[in-house]
């Protein structure tokens, strides 16, 4: 009598927790009384591996196996951090609270009066991430884990890895060059290319999955605006952990010129900054540095218009990362109250009765409670069309933010987008469009009684 796992999850890649992560599980003990499969779940199995579930399941019908999917379990235990941003945290950070390691186990349970029996039998261990992908994506997520174009390789060799998509991330601002896994400087640079506007001094969170490869950090190319290469450097973490994490690093600005070991300061020369995650040493063995992944690109705009009031808004993104843009055009707002009235007795009466006065001056209905709703509209302007899939993310986030920036301080203040449909609209004729994106505060504010 025994349990065999015919299918297993990998170890190789992370997986996103709102997506299924199914075993495959094969008994030879189906025929006995009450039989089912003891599913056992375990977070953090190389810590304190602490046990959050177990689960009996029956066998599928005219088979041996039980199917099991445990992404129910997972997703509970994935969360996404704003903290790094809001703090304005600068260089890398590891996102502890976006990812965690696994292990389900397997035991059989049948008798008369059933029970536990034989053998505990262990899946692979693996790790998940706070993502929801598309269908498609959760295909092709799958079926490429084990090639690598989902998460960082540890074969940094691989001459793949240049076209690796570790971003957590999917405006379209992606370049893949020509110039081998050692090209750390984008080729081919024109202005054709898919570059996602960004102003000085914006929040700009990337994010992306790493493996169980040591080393590793972030690579800055900046250039001005006929291409010419104004400053590179790298940010490099020989101490990050090892094993598969999700990191991140605030590539704004103003983050960038107060990171420790940035050679430059970013000014207004820089029209234009390619951003990849890189090796510095090439497996210890002092080698040319290398390239492990396609170019983020973006064209940072030094004197925004200021017209009207700007609204940064930040969002989670169906990959689990978090996206920002900043929306320049001209916006609404307005308020919106809710009442909740009773009437009074406004008749007095005097102290032997004779007399009964109807008091004009009082008001019959008075007001419980009165909540108020801030309401906003904000517009992004004129935008190209292949931006226009990067925002159907932020209309159905379950998570977004206004940057609130005020003479001393920064604050993300939770707002709820409105609506229940997003359209992606298509260019004809090079026609561009804008965005509008109508939102509340996530709160209501209570009025005093009348």
């Amino acid at each position: 009598m025994a349990l065999t796992v015919q299918t297993d999850v990998s170890g190789n890649v992370i997986y996103p927790s709102y997506n299924p992560i199914r075993f495959g599980v094969e008994s030879s003990s189906t025929s006995e009384d009450n039989y089912k499969t003891i599913v056992y779940i375990h977070r953090d199995p190389s810590g304190d591996d602490e046990k959050v579930a177990e689960l009996r399941y029956d066998i599928r019908p005219s088979t041996n196996a039980v199917l099991v999917d445990v992404s129910k379990i997972t997703q509970s235990f994935v969360s996404t951090d704003i903290a790094n941003v809001v703090a304005e945290t600068v260089g890398g950070a590891t996102e502890s609270s976006d990812y965690e390691e696994w292990k389900v186990a397997f035991q059989e349970y049948f008798g008369a009066i059933p029970a536990a029996t034989g053998s505990v039998v262990s899946g692979t261990t693996f790790y998940t991430c706070n993502g929801a992908f598309r269908f498609e994506e959760w295909k092709d997520y799958n079926y490429y884990a084990s090639e690598g174009n989902w998460v960082v390789l540890a074969d940094d060799t691989a001459a793949s890895i240049v076209s690796s998509n570790i971003w957590m991330h999917d405006w379209g601002n992606v370049h893949t060059t020509s110039t081998g896994a050692t090209g750390l400087e984008a080729s081919s640079l024109t202005r054709d290319l898919n570059w996602l506007p960004i102003q000085a001094g914006q929040y700009l969170p990337i994010r992306w999955r790493k493996s169980d490869y040591t080393e590793g950090g972030i690579y800055i190319n900046l250039y001005d605006e006929n291409f010419s290469l104004n400053h590179q450097d790298g940010v490099d973490w020989i101490n990050a952990p090892s094993e598969y994490c999700v990191r991140s690093m605030n590539v704004g600005t103003d983050e960038l010129n107060a990171t420790a070991g940035i050679t430059f300061t970013v000014n207004t020369d820089d029209k234009y900054m390619a951003v990849c995650w890189y090796d510095p040493d090439d497996s210890g063995g002092g080698a040319a540095i290398r390239r492990g992944s396609n170019f983020l690109l973006y064209e940072i705009d030094h004197t925004p218009c200021d017209t009207y009031t700007n609204y940064e808004i930040l969002w989670l993104n169906r990959l689990g990362g978090i996206d920002s843009y900043v929306f320049t055009g001209r916006p609404y707002k307005n308020y919106e109250w809710e009442n909740s009235r009773y009437m009074r007795n406004t008749v007095s009466i005097n102290t032997d009765g004779s007399t009964i006065t109807d008091n004009l001056h009082a008001r019959k209905m008075g007001t419980d409670s009165t909540r108020t709703k801030r309401k906003y509209k904000v517009n992004s302007r004129i935008i190209p069309a292949w931006m226009a899939e990067g925002f159907a993310d932020l209309f159905s986030s379950p998570m977004v933010w206004w940057r609130r920036t005020t003479e001393t301080s920064n604050q993300l203040i939770q707002i709820v987008p409105q609506g229940s449909m997003y359209e992606v609209k298509n260019s004809v004729g090079d026609k561009a469009f804008n965005i509008e994106l109508d939102f509340v505060i996530d709160s209501k504010d209570v009025r005093q009684r009348g």
